[in-house]
């Protein structure tokens, strides 16, 4: 297939540059002026590279400085000089004298003279030699002379000058000045090819320098038949000429611009090897027409050629600058000319796949990896490895992109499906992967959605961060991320900074630790959910149950409720049962709490038993407590102070310490005295007389400062010189003097060291509490003193009395409180005794959850114990009640909780899948950071590319490759592309090519060989027609044909001329009329068929063709952007017809009255051409009210002529409110041509066209009903697919006739099928309640109007019945789905958005028709859509009977459905 590829690529690279016009401009010309320099006078230069050129050598010239060079004839110019200059003495005087002025006058002029001889002399020899030289080398140009003769003539003006200052005699004069000419250091070069080349060097600038060989002119221009790129190196001593490329163009426009009979075909550009071939092949195609020397063309010169009506052909060589439009030739002349190359086998390899049918196919394998990762019941269903939340064909798209079998991917995205988020996704994936992307498209507003998109995802994380994306453009304005911020340090250390702040390591921890969680609720979501396979049963037996029991109706359900609960309490209840005498169950659970005094009430028995026996009288009962700590403190006190002390006696409070008489001390004197007896023992040295005077002097004085009735008793009596016998007499004196002291006489010896003070106080102020008043009165009593007079030792003594008498008193409470629990008579102590051991070995064995259980269940479902005859009042009688009675209620009750669970169950909690998203997005952002901030460590590499993008030459291999391995994306238009990144195979592993329904497969062909693997979004049904190109058919179709005749070469397939004439003609209509306009078809090949050869035609879209060579195809197929009622249209006449069935997710949120609106417009005015004034007013007045209203979403206005638009954005000039909602709203207003790729909230649809002044005429612009375009592949026809696909929200259709009067163009059918849209669909908001088709949808209804939720936000919320939602999935899934008979759509609108619930109530008995068979795929179908819904925003609540049931008592099923509303809408 060489030669097939070949000329293809030679087909799309004319192209490229011609577009297959004649009249197109040729970039490639002399342009005869300083950007030119003609080498005729270096025959030896031109020659060497016309020899390098024949030899297939690449050019690589050196030129020193006047190493090429011509000069004028030195000895002619000083002989003719000197001539001169004897005939100008004449002018002298004879003599000459310093003083003489006119003698000096006469040298002055003399000098002035000879000066313009030298000037005329030099222009003289010039001319004659550059006619010489023309005349020697047969040409009529001439490079620019290097010859400057102002420096002749002043070098000799002013050598002449300098005689005559010193001259003295004219005969000496004379002859210095003829010494002076003779012996002159002139500057004769004329031409020097290394001055020429360095002047040329300074205009290159940033364009290219060419090496043009011959010339062909006509009155447009001068233009070289071949040419070279050259780079032009200067330095100091010399200038190289080396060959950009091993590349030799042809410059075949120029030819056939002439419009020769045969157009020339041969290739574009061709390898150096085979140049010479290629000149001579030029040569012969020229001499068909010229009959000139044979191989004229790789000579420096041959004689000139013209003829009438041909061009003129001359030799002519040299260099030209060119400027650097676009490098767009440059990717299709590499390809042509190094098609032995890798990138050239690449499109080889493309091309024979296709024509043997042997392209890859992984759809089956794509298939079944979607069905292994993404199992109905997996966690990946719910959250993906992904930042972006993706629906099941997002999912297969980038599995797809993951396998690298597939080398093209073909996704067909139609209006609203996704296309921007599912590229965005792709980016991260790649990112993840550590690949390189590079995203282009046709449309700069494709670009910049694209580009937004990524920009804001990256900033919802880091807002002023910069994301590692590039942006190509042109311009540089007006978006986020262009180069020389990019790759700027500021930017680099950012994401530097980033990388060192963020601890992956916790990020990794919380993602597994979220993902865990979403994990451990899938899986309870699923066993709970594989319950609802058994429903039917499950609802037969509740039904049985409920009927069999005929129980009273319950308005709570129990929480948590399970299988080993039935068994328990069935345990419980047995046990219970076994009790044979009346007792309450609330006095059995009190002797349970009890259970452990078992023992003290048994004894307690026979303590009584006994007493009763033996007569003896049961006198007192005390608090215990407070004799225990009475008892306590006093004994504790009696081991300090001894027992007469009285206790009660006031005037122990006034009592002082006075040192010698008789005292009763408070408990704070004991400090006191301690303190005194330290004194002693401190002072035992003074006392002794054994310290020096001065010492004891000093002590003196501070033991008479510190205890001075001490020193006054004690101290001042004589001297004692043995200290201890002296403190033991001082004891003795103080036990005699102080005789009945209440103290003892070893605590003031040695005790009161270790004796707790603070605590004796606390002591005695505690028997002189209130506390103890009670107790104290029974001690008074017991003693028979008053209390006032109580003595230590009578208090104990009363205290052991009370103790053994209380012992009876707690005997009788424990009998009294066992009698009140057993329902039995205190006297009969035998009947108590076997009561309370048949109560015991029934409570024995019981747990306390078992009676916290019974008493939840007896809270909840009181009234169905009650009715099986089990109450409170008497356990006795609940062995009336069967077991299996018991047990049936138990069942229903787990019935009822788990029907109540399966339609209640909900996915894993969304706040879980939001943080594991957001997670995911900072451990991908971090990855790009970590890979951008690495680019500090290419500061040579940036430094390049920074000048390479700036003077617009092409990124090295080198540079493209730091690029890729550090940025995220590049963003680029297909032309800059070509401009900045090299023609080689695969340099990026991923290129996104999106609208790529709307491009040429010959303008992406060569961006596709760049890439490992390409991914084409598309949408063939929005303009998808590239057929609108105007070309000249002899020109295109010459080219096809050579194409044609490459294949049946190449397979060896016979053609006939008649058929490659057809086709050839076929593929290249000069212009195709607008009804006529189509979009590509897909050809396969077929043996003995060149029809398909068409897939080649430049008017095969880039999408067409991929898809002809496509490894695995898809479409997004589920629509986001509309609701139903607007993307209905193009749903039923456009995509289903074309095999995609879209799946709208969006669900109507407002009456179809706010969602489709028609406007009648009576036409006043008569409008110019295409335009209604009457229209504009309505819509401004539309407009206006907007504003005034303060709307919040964003506006468009679509006109069916491009006049009207213009006329419409004139009149919105100069008004406050328009400026204000182009700001705030985005206003804008579009031709319906243009529109595509746009889309707002609220549409208004101008149709200009009017009955009564007929200024315009629409089927100019859409198809007439029957014609040629009335068809789906039209252009015309997709005009209506594209204007009725940009509302989100509401379209309003802005008319002047009555809609019938459109039925002449396919547009009358499309307001048609909206006017039976609004006629017919039903809104179900509650405002009849006929609307209701069951009791039960009814009561839902009432019951979320009564919520505290909806009264709070009820002017806010509008409540949707009846949405077929079965029906829905029916027609979607083909195959039986449960009638889903009770629909809400609830909406809040807050803030300028709405949120919205759907509510499904699960009536069971409407639901589950025991006759209908079940489906149980049905439930992962319904959990993946309600998925995939509420990834994008929606959310779901599933109502039945049960799951309304309140758990808490305070509870009522309005709390707890306004509970579920709150958790749904408010979060």
């Amino acid at each position: 297939m060489k030669n097939l590829a070949k000329s293809i690529l030679n087909y799309y690279s004319t192209y490229n540059e011609t577009r297959f016009r004649f009249d197109t401009r040729i970039n490639f010309a002399w342009t005869n002026d300083d950007r030119t320099l003609d080498i005729p006078f270096f025959p030896d230069v031109a020659k060497n590279m016309l020899n390098e050129i024949q030899a297939g050598r690449r050019i690589n010239l050196l030129i020193h400085p006047e190493e090429h060079s011509i000069s004028l004839d030195k000895n002619a110019f000083i002989e003719e000089l000197s001539t001169e200059a004897q005939n100008l003495f004449s002018l002298l005087p004879d003599t000459f004298a310093p003083s003489d002025q006119d003698a000096a006058n006469a040298l002055r002029q003399f000098n002035l003279e000879l000066r313009k001889k030298v000037q005329a002399i030099q222009y003289n020899m010039q001319t004659q030699k550059i006619a010489e030289l023309q005349n020697l080398h047969g040409t009529s140009y001439q490079p620019k002379t290097s010859f400057n003769p102002s420096i002749n003539e002043q070098l000799i003006y002013d050598s002449i000058q300098r005689e005559i200052n010193v001259t003295t005699e004219i005969g000496l004069f004379k002859e210095a000045v003829l010494q002076t000419i003779k012996n002159g250091g002139y500057t004769l070069i004329l031409f020097d090819l290394f001055a020429q080349l360095r002047d040329f060097d300074r205009k290159v600038g940033l364009d290219r320098v060419y090496l043009f060989a011959h010339q062909i002119s006509n009155e447009d221009g001068s233009y070289p038949l071949y040419f070279i790129e050259l780079t032009i190196n200067n330095q100091f001593d010399s200038i190289s000429l080396t060959q950009t490329q091993k590349i030799i163009y042809l410059n075949t426009p120029a030819i056939n611009a002439n419009k020769p009979q045969d157009v020339l075909t041969l290739p574009r550009a061709e390898e150096m090897s085979n140049a010479l071939t290629t000149i001579r092949q030029l040569n012969g195609f020229l001499n068909t027409i010229y009959h000139g020397p044979q191989d004229f063309l790789i000579q420096d010169k041959f004689p000139r050629m013209s003829l009438p009506s041909y061009p003129e052909i001359c030799s002519r060589i040299g260099f030209q600058i060119v400027k650097q439009d676009s490098n767009n030739l440059l990717d299709y002349s590499e390809l042509l000319a190094l098609s032995d190359s890798t990138v050239g086998q690449k499109f080889l390899k493309l091309i024979d796949q296709y024509i043997n049918s042997n392209v890859p196919s992984t759809q089956k394998e794509i298939e079944q990896q979607y069905r292994d990762k993404y199992a109905p019941r997996d966690v990946w269903n719910i959250v993906d490895d992904n930042p972006f939340p993706l629906n099941k064909s997002q999912k297969k798209i980038l599995l797809a992109a993951q396998n690298e079998k597939n080398k093209i991917i073909v996704v067909e995205g139609p209006p609203g499906t996704g296309k921007s988020h599912t590229i965005s996704a792709l980016v991260y994936m790649a990112s993840g992967m550590g690949r390189s992307v590079l995203i282009t498209s046709h449309k700069k507003q494709a670009l910049d959605v694209i580009e937004g998109y990524l920009t804001d995802k990256f900033r919802r994380l880091n807002q002023t961060g910069k994301p590692a994306i590039i942006r190509m453009d042109k311009a540089n304005e007006g978006i986020a991320n262009p180069p020389a911020q990019t790759l700027a340090n500021p930017a680099l250390n950012g994401a530097a900074n980033r990388v060192q702040k963020t601890d992956i390591d916790v990020i990794e921890q919380r993602i597994q630790a979220t993902l865990d969680r979403i994990i451990e609720q899938n899986q309870a979501y699923w066993q709970q959910l594989n319950l609802a396979v058994s429903a039917k049963s499950l609802i037969s037996d509740y039904l049985a149950l409920e009927s069999n029991l005929q129980l009273p109706v319950c308005d709570r359900l129990i929480e948590n409720f399970t299988e080993q609960d039935v068994s328990d309490l069935l345990i419980f209840f047995k046990k219970l049962q076994s009790i044979d005498f009346p007792i309450s169950y609330q006095h059995l659970r009190d002797y349970f709490q009890k259970r452990d005094s078992y023992e003290y009430y048994r004894k307690a028995l026979e303590h009584l038993n006994s007493q009763t026996t033996t007569g003896t009288e049961i006198v007192i009962n005390v608090d215990i407590t407070s004799l225990h700590t009475i008892s306590q403190s006093v004994k504790e006190l009696a081991l300090s102070v001894k027992g007469s002390f009285k206790v009660f006696q006031d005037e122990l409070e006034q009592i002082k310490l006075r040192w010698g008489d008789r005292f009763l001390p408070r408990a704070d004197e004991l400090e006191q005295l301690t303190a005194s007896i330290d004194a002693i023992e401190k002072h035992s040295g003074l006392l002794s007389g054994k310290d020096s005077k001065k010492k004891r002097e000093e002590e003196e004085q501070i033991l008479e400062q510190d205890h001075p009735e001490f020193y006054e008793h004690v101290f001042k009596s004589k001297k004692i010189k043995d200290t201890k016998k002296y403190l033991a007499d001082i004891v003795n004196k103080l036990d005699q003097h102080y005789n009945g002291s209440q103290y003892t006489k070893a605590y003031l010896l040695t005790e009161h060291k270790n004796t707790n003070t603070e605590r004796l106080k606390h002591i005695i102020q505690q028997l002189r509490q209130v506390d103890h008043a009670e107790l104290v009165d029974l001690i008074s009593a017991i003693a028979g003193v008053p209390k006032e007079e109580l003595t230590l030792d009578q208090i104990v003594k009363g205290i052991d009395v009370l103790d053994s008498q209380t012992q009876s008193g707690q005997a009788m409470v424990l009998v009294q409180e066992l009698a009140e629990m057993l329902q039995t008579e205190v006297s009969d102590i035998p009947l108590l005794n076997t009561r309370l051991k048949k109560v015991h070995a029934v409570v024995e064995d019981i747990q306390q959850n078992d009676w916290d259980r019974f008493g939840y269940l007896y809270v909840t479902y009181s009234s169905w114990l009650t009715h099986l005859g089990i109450t409170l009042a008497d356990v006795n009688a609940w062995k009336q009640v069967t077991t299996e009675k018991i047990e049936n209620m138990l069942k229903l009750i787990l019935l009822q909780k788990t029907l109540a669970a399966i339609s209640g169950t909900s996915k894993p909690a969304q706040e879980d899948v939001q943080e594991f998203y957001h997670l995911i997005h900072q451990k991908f952002e971090y990855q790009n950071d970590q890979r951008y901030s690495d680019l500090l460590n290419y500061a040579g590499d940036i430094g390049q590319m920074q000048t390479s993008i700036l003077t617009r030459k092409r990124l090295s291999s080198e540079q493209t490759s730091v690029m890729n391995q550090h940025l995220s994306c590049v963003i680029a238009q297909p032309s800059l592309i070509t401009d900045f990144f090299p023609m080689e195979e695969d340099i990026f592993d991923y290129l996104i090519i999106d609208e790529a329904s709307q491009v040429s497969i010959a303008d992406s062909l060569s961006l596709i060989l760049r890439a490992k693997q390409v991914i084409i979004f598309g949408d063939e049904l929005q303009y998808g027609a590239v057929s609108a190109v105007n070309v000249a058919e002899h020109y295109a179709s010459a080219y096809f044909k050579d194409i044609i005749r490459s294949y049946s070469k190449d397979q060896n397939f016979h053609v006939s001329e008649e058929d490659a004439d057809r086709l050839s003609r076929e593929v290249s209509k000069a212009k195709v009329e607008e009804d006529d306009e189509e979009i590509s078809q897909i050809f396969l090949p077929s043996a003995g068929k060149i029809e398909w050869l068409k897939t080649f035609s430049i008017r095969t879209s880039t999408l067409a063709f991929c898809q002809a060579m496509a490894n695995y195809s898809s479409a997004l197929d589920v629509h986001f952007r509309s609701f139903q009622e607007i993307i209905s249209y193009s749903s039923k006449f456009f995509y289903k017809q074309n095999s995609i069935d879209l799946i709208i997710n969006r669900i109507r949120t407002k009456p179809i009255k706010q969602v489709l609106r028609f406007i009648r417009v009576e036409t006043k005015t008569h409008s110019s051409s295409n335009v209604n004034l009457d229209e504009i007013e309505v819509i401004l007045r539309e407009l206006k009210e907007l504003y005034e209203q303060n709307f919040q979403g964003t506006i468009g206005v679509i006109c069916s002529f491009k006049e009207q638009q213009v006329r419409m954005d004139k009149e919105f000039r100069n008004k406050n409110y328009i400026t204000h909602l182009k700001a705030d709203n985005n206003l804008k207003v579009w031709f319906v041509g243009d529109v595509q790729g746009e889309e707002r909230d609220l549409i208004f649809y101008s149709f200009v066209q009017d009955d009564k002044f007929k200024t315009a005429d629409l089927r100019t612009i859409y198809p007439v009903v029957g014609g040629t375009a009335d068809n789906i592949r039209k252009l015309k026809m997709q005009r209506l697919n594209v204007g009725f696909s940009r509302a989100k929200d509401t379209m309003v259709f802005v008319h002047s006739m009555p809609l019938e009067k459109y039925n002449d163009t396919t547009l009358g059918a499309a307001l048609q099928h909206y006017q039976e849209q609004l006629e017919n669909t039903r809104d179900n908001y509650i405002e009849d309640e006929s609307v209701f088709d069951s009791p039960a949808e009814k009561e839902l209804y009432n019951l979320i109007t009564q919520t505290e939720f909806y009264q709070k936000h009820k002017d806010k919320i509008k409540l949707v019945a009846q949405f077929e939602i079965g029906k829905y999935l029916e027609e979607q899934y083909q195959r039986y789905i449960p009638k889903y008979r009770v629909d809400f759509l609830l909406t809040l609108s807050q803030g300028g958005r709405e949120r919205s619930l759907i509510l499904e109530y699960d009536g069971f008995e409407y639901h589950f028709d025991p006759n209908t068979p079940h489906d149980p795929q049905y439930l992962e179908y319904d959990l993946a859509r309600q998925l995939e819904l509420e990834s994008y925003g929606y959310k779901f609540l599933r109502i039945n009977k049960f799951n309304l049931l309140p758990t808490d008592p305070a509870q009522t099923k309005i709390s707890t459905l306004n509970k579920y509303l709150e958790q749904a809408l408010e979060e």
